[in-house]
């Protein structure tokens, strides 16, 4: 005989579990969300009231009476707020509370009060867990050696690429709640941005590419409709969803955010007033920019960047622009590891009145270029083995030379004769 179960226990729990109380915990945080969302606890919409907004005008004979307006929430109740989203992120977000995603997800959007706060809580959520098991990793593994690049065990290794795989999986399908979250903290002492300035010159190579990354994309500013139904079908298509029938998916694209909810939005400016002073850009131009062990890391240094220059006042494009024109002399050292470094200089330099730049530094730059290659041709043409070269290059084509004063065979000896 069918068991009558409704309405402590669903149909599907019981089905799948004879001893209904095998699993009490999975049992009570379900009757806990469950319970939680009958008492339709107020909006985050409704908290974030300002305290000192205007009075209704009183109904006249010709003006109808408006609607009553919310009452002002308490400390208490923004507490109470807060506590619970923060909870539901967790529950969210953590793999073992999968079977309790979905009732989290509802109340999560009934206390978000709009889809597009809904999105901002839970990836701010999911930023904040991740980031802060980055935090941990680097900060166990540094010590007392701040600035030394650590070496970490394979665990720590893959706790940290893990993380980072995650961020860039949500900076990749909610760009503007990721480049929110990194400019509400982008003033701040210990912010995300600075964080991950500072990690850049401690990570292992390994996760520096993707670190990198993750700063472009706190420095963009989404275009508006890009956070539509693909991004969030791309991101929840590992929490089951592919496995829904007809009403639930489209009970849960309810969730998605709409172009015009984005475009409605205002966006957070970032401070880089604060920012910049903390980024070391001579070592940051040299060490990636020059002296990337690979091109994709050399090409997001150019981009890390080329964000911070779209956010700069004049003062601070100027400031730039001067660090990267007192590496000119020690290009020829690099050799074709600066092609990206030239691409970003010419970049800068179009349209200068427009970009904060006088002429007389776009001409200085022209002048410095135009001086080291004149150098480096004069040093090939007085060069011991130009004349073999001017020689094979009428037999071969050749691409680049190899400025060898000594032979061969005399400079790739691996030990001096005694």
């Amino acid at each position: 005989a069918a068991r009558m179960l409704a309405p402590f226990f669903s149909e599907a729990y019981g089905k799948s579990h004879p001893d209904l109380f095998e699993e009490s915990q999975r049992l009570l945080l379900d009757a806990v969300l469950r319970l939680a969302q009958r008492f339709h606890l107020p909006s985050s919409r409704a908290l974030q009231t300002p305290a000192n907004a205007p009075a209704a005008a009183p109904a006249t004979a010709s003006a109808p009476a408006a609607a009553p307006s919310a009452p002002t929430p308490s400390a208490d109740d923004r507490e109470n707020t807060s506590r619970w989203l923060t909870l539901l992120c967790h529950i969210i977000h953590n793999p073992c509370t999968a079977f309790a995603r979905k009732q989290a997800k509802k109340q999560l959007l009934l206390l978000s009060g709009s889809r597009m706060r809904y999105s901002e809580v839970r990836d701010r959520g999911l930023a904040d867990l991740e980031l802060k098991r980055v935090r941990k990793v680097l900060a166990s593994a540094t010590g007392s050696m701040p600035d030394q690049r650590v070496v970490l065990p394979y665990e720590q290794q893959l706790k940290l690429c893990s993380s980072l795989h995650k961020l860039q999986e949500m900076a990749a399908a909610q760009p503007r709640n990721w480049y929110m979250y990194c400019a509400l903290s982008s003033s701040a002492a210990d912010g995300t941005l600075r964080f991950m300035m500072r990690s850049l010159f401690v990570l292992p190579h390994d996760a520096l590419l993707a670190m990198m990354r993750l700063f472009t994309a706190g420095l963009k500013q989404a275009p508006a409709g890009r956070e539509g139904r693909e991004g969030r079908e791309g991101r929840d298509g590992r929490d089951g969803r592919e496995g829904l029938s007809r009403h639930e998916r489209r009970r849960s694209s309810s969730e998605c955010v709409t172009t015009a909810e984005v475009e409605s939005a205002p966006l957070e400016k970032l401070d880089l007033g604060t920012l910049l002073p903390c980024v070391p850009l001579q070592r940051f131009v040299q060490d990636f920019m020059l002296q990337g062990s690979s091109t994709a890391i050399r090409h997001e240094a150019c981009a890390v960047l080329r964000g911070l220059w779209q956010h700069a006042s004049a003062t601070e494009r100027t400031d730039i622009f001067a660090e990267l024109c007192a590496q000119l002399p020690h290009l020829p050292v690099f050799g074709a590891n600066c092609r990206e470094f030239m691409q970003l200089l010419g970049a800068m330099m179009q349209a200068p009145e427009e970009r904060g730049l006088s002429p007389s530094m776009t001409s200085a730059v022209l002048t410095q270029l135009v001086q080291d290659l004149t150098e480096q041709n004069l040093l090939m043409a007085a060069h011991p083995n130009a004349n073999i070269y001017r020689s094979l290059s009428s037999l071969l084509e050749l691409d680049g030379h190899f400025l060898e004063v000594e032979p061969i065979h005399t400079s790739n000896q691996p030990e001096g004769e005694p």
